[in-house]
């Protein structure tokens, strides 16, 4: 979903449209998750995450300022949960269940999706973001340039080397 639609949406919202917040689901929930698993690693807290975010996207709808990078806005409040379960994470005691064979319930991300965990492990955050939205999300280098307020020249070396580094990375991997 391109940034202008997604203004429109929100500005929709704002006003009470309940049908505006289907299609903003609809139309990034799947790059919201995406996003939000790069920063967790972990499937389940990504789709909690995920939902989460819709949430306070509807409850702060008015908080949007119409016109204003509405991809940025989405984007930021999922990048604040996803930072905010990770610092509470961090207060947890973590268990090893490793041999537990599947027994509780617990999830392995890098036999599920790999090339996530790579981008999660290999890339900075600017660069995850920059590559999930053009290959995720679909938008355009000149769209991502106006959602990150980055020039153009700056998201398409960005992109470009964080794919070469992307790539090495898998490599090493594959070879071990």
């Amino acid at each position: 979903m391109n940034n202008k639609k997604l203004n429109n949406l929100l500005a929709a919202l704002q006003e009470g449209d309940n049908e505006a917040f289907s299609e903003i689901y609809q139309g990034t929930a799947q790059t919201v998750f995406a996003f939000i698993l790069t920063y967790t690693g972990n499937r389940a807290a990504a789709e909690d995450l995920t939902q989460d975010t819709f949430m306070k996207v509807k409850k702060n709808a008015d908080g949007y300022k119409k016109d204003t990078n509405a991809t940025a806005w989405l984007l930021q409040i999922a990048k604040n949960l996803a930072l905010n379960w990770l610092k509470k994470r961090k207060k947890e005691t973590l268990t090893d269940f490793a041999d537990d064979k599947g027994q509780y319930g617990s999830y392995r991300l890098e036999k599920d999706y790999p090339v996530l965990d790579a981008v999660r492990q290999c890339l900075k955050e600017e660069e995850r973001q920059i590559v999930l939205l053009h290959i995720i999300a679909g938008y355009k280098h000149r769209e991502i340039a106006a959602i990150t307020g980055k020039p153009l020249g700056t998201v398409l070396w960005t992109y470009k080397s964080s794919l070469a580094k992307l790539k090495a990375c898998l490599e090493s991997e594959g070879s071990k």
